[in-house]
């Protein structure tokens, strides 16, 4: 369990969802200044970074992006890798966004604390996705955003 006062939150998209997000997590007890997203572009806004930035200084980072090419595999091993260590993934977007090979490396070799997923690159979940036997995942069918 994390404080999520002690936490740096990393919004990938900042549409009206991650903004929504946004004012739960800070009701939730997250300092807004450590509440940092990343769009298509620099908006001008404060808590505006880079993805890599925003991969590398994030607690926790939440997807909320729809799914384009220029989305597919985003978080692929070399993005995974750069995210702090011990850091949790949270997916309620689209599944392909992450490659979920290299997901499910980076929670075996314990890069990443832990990944709650609520969307797959295949759905519904086929009974032999690895994400379905590792203890640090949570995982739910498509419902999350409700």
């Amino acid at each position: 369990m994390r404080d999520l006062g002690s936490c740096t939150v990393g919004l990938l998209g900042y549409g009206n969802v991650a903004k929504r997000v946004e004012k739960i997590v800070v009701a939730m007890g997250a300092d807004p200044s450590q509440v940092i997203h990343t769009s298509t572009r620099d908006t001008g806004h404060p808590q505006w970074r880079t993805l890599p930035d925003l991969l590398a200084a994030s607690d926790i980072v939440s997807l909320h992006l729809p799914l384009t090419e220029a989305t597919r595999g985003l978080l692929d091993s070399k993005a995974l890798a750069s995210m702090k260590p011990g850091a949790v993934v949270v997916n309620t977007a689209r599944g392909p966004i992450i490659d979920e090979s290299a997901l499910v490396e980076a929670l075996r070799t314990g890069q990443l604390a832990a990944a709650g997923l609520d969307v797959f690159a295949e759905e519904p979940v086929p009974p032999g996705n690895p994400l379905l036997e590792l203890p640090n995942v949570v995982l739910t069918p498509h419902v999350t955003w409700y």
